[in-house]
């Protein structure tokens, strides 16, 4: 299992397939704020999506930033945006086989965009015995740390690692994998920069 490296951005008008939306508590209004949209091109259940969006917000809220999780994308480059899809839209991408996710852009500016591969993230939680909705929220997480963070931001443990082995898997499951400490800190000032533009590849 890996994730995929690119360095182009593609355009996206889309609508998330689950037609759910979650905002921020009260408590959560002074942190830092995303907002995600997650296109389920892939037609994964909605208890799945339901069980990986608590997943990411569980992710992020560890380091202290809110996840608002939208139901529409029309163009505007605030919104960061993953896609779930299936086996030809990996294909598509002309990723590595092994690859489970991609995002998308340049190495000197943030991006926007990534991509999961659902059967691909299936087949690896039924091969090491864990929820797929761990495994695909964790996945969603990972592109967007690879959105938010500089790049070449892998490391060598945590949610970063650019492959997970079953140990790491088996932590997603119990909602272990986390960016690190560091990681938190540079996501959260990323978060406050007044604008966003084009892609940040991984």
């Amino acid at each position: 299992m890996a994730f995929q490296r690119s360095a182009t951005v593609a355009g996206l008008v889309a609508i998330l397939g689950n037609g759910t939306t979650a905002s921020a508590s009260p408590e959560t209004v002074h942190k830092p704020q995303m907002v995600v949209a997650v296109l389920n091109d892939a037609a994964a259940s909605r208890d799945v999506l339901a069980a990986a969006q608590a997943r990411l917000i569980g992710v992020f809220e560890a380091i202290g930033v809110s996840v608002v999780w939208v139901d529409m994308y029309a163009g505007d480059r605030s919104v960061f945006v993953v896609r779930i899809v299936n086996e030809e839209g990996a294909e598509s991408l002309q990723v590595a086989p092994g690859s489970i996710g991609v995002a998308l852009g340049a190495e000197d500016r943030h991006g926007w965009l990534g991509y999961v591969f659902y059967e691909r993230i299936a087949h690896l939680a039924e091969r090491n015995g864990v929820a797929v909705s761990a495994v695909l929220g964790a996945a969603i997480a990972h592109e967007l740390g690879h959105l938010l963070l500089p790049h070449g931001c892998h490391s060598p443990r945590g949610l970063m690692r650019p492959d997970w082995n079953r140990a790491d898997l088996l932590t997603a499951d119990g909602r272990g994998l986390r960016f690190t400490v560091e990681q938190g800190a540079l996501i959260r000032a990323a978060l406050g920069e007044p604008s966003r533009e084009g892609g940040a590849s991984k």
